[in-house]
């Protein structure tokens, strides 16, 4: 570690020991923390910005007294995300917003059929705020993109559990279907299928989406 964000580090420490901070223990803990990770950092010249706006985040925040507290917070959370950058290790970035598309995409297919049309409507405006988000490492857009996952949960469980419903007598009910819509029962049936099937990708890609915004949300700014 380069000896002047060390001391720029401890500065801080002293600086909210000496401060009459609530949860004061919790952010030593992070710079700690920081200190570790950033111990056998090597930062290449490419990545020397990132560096040099970390010093200076800091420094401003050693002259801040009136809202030191919401500094702090996002200055730790600028070093924690910055580690991914010095490591380049962005491809964890990349899984997360292929597993949110994928699950928006069959939200949007899946939930006119089992839960209402205007919901998708309703739902456009934070998926595409909570991509957007993601993709510029925003803390607000990755909860904001994560908020929609327990519904698509909800759309995979009523299609997974209808299908289980319908088991012992799926003959029945494909006829039913197909009397309902007029479609044939051969139709009726792959539809079926399908919308099962992707129902059950839907309900593993929610629940990915959720693991891979909570494992990595120290990515996120």
């Amino acid at each position: 570690m380069d000896k002047n964000l060390l001391k720029l580090l401890d500065d801080i420490k002293i600086k909210l020991q000496r401060s009459n901070l609530k949860n004061s223990d919790k952010y030593l803990k992070d710079i700690d923390a920081i200190k570790e990770s950033y111990k056998e950092l090597q930062v290449k010249e490419e990545k020397r910005i990132i560096y040099e706006s970390i010093l200076n985040m800091g420094k401003d925040l050693l002259k801040e007294d009136k809202d030191f507290k919401n500094k702090l917070e996002l200055f730790i959370r600028y070093c924690n995300a910055a580690v991914y950058d010095f490591n380049d290790n962005i491809r964890p970035l990349r899984r997360i917003t292929l597993s949110f598309t994928i699950t928006s995409m069959l939200f949007m297919l899946l939930a006119p059929q089992y839960l209402s049309y205007l919901l998708p409507l309703l739902m456009i405006l934070p998926i595409f705020l909570g991509l957007k988000g993601m993709r510029k490492r925003s803390l607000n857009g990755l909860i904001l993109g994560l908020s929609v996952m327990p519904i698509s949960i909800l759309n995979s469980v009523i299609i997974i559990r209808n299908a289980y419903l319908v088991r012992n007598n799926f003959n029945s009910f494909l006829l039913d279907l197909s009397k309902t819509y007029g479609r044939s029962l051969e139709f009726v049936k792959g539809l079926f299928i399908i919308s099962t099937i992707l129902g059950i990708i839907m309900l593993f890609t929610s629940i990915y989406t959720i693991y891979l915004g909570y494992k990595y949300k120290k990515m996120f700014v």
